[in-house]
């Protein structure tokens, strides 16, 4: 990988990806880690969904190629929602065209 793929953007110190150092950093690479009690007292609906959906693509791009890893993330959800979740993303990408 390159300097670009494994070093943050974000601010002057480049930090690994593995070892960011700040805020601006992590919310790049979806990792932030942000409290259950933030997610809805001083989020927007907006921002709790587009924070959760980076974290999501930071777990499947980390674990790509493994199926079962993939598949871990969806374990919780019924069939039904799956298939909500689908249709979800699939207007939000269209929207994107």
């Amino acid at each position: 990988m390159t300097q670009k793929e494994t070093n943050c953007p974000c601010c002057e110190n480049h930090c690994p990806q593995e070892h960011l150092q700040c805020a601006k950093g992590m919310e790049h690479f979806g990792t932030a880690l942000v409290e259950p009690s933030q997610m809805t007292t001083e989020m927007t609906t907006e921002d709790r969904v587009l924070q959760l959906l980076r974290k999501c693509g930071h777990y499947l791009h980390h674990n790509a190629g493994r199926d079962a890893d993939s598949a871990a993330l969806l374990s919780a959800l019924s069939e039904e929602e799956k298939e909500s979740l689908a249709a979800l993303l699939s207007r939000c990408v269209q929207s994107l065209q």
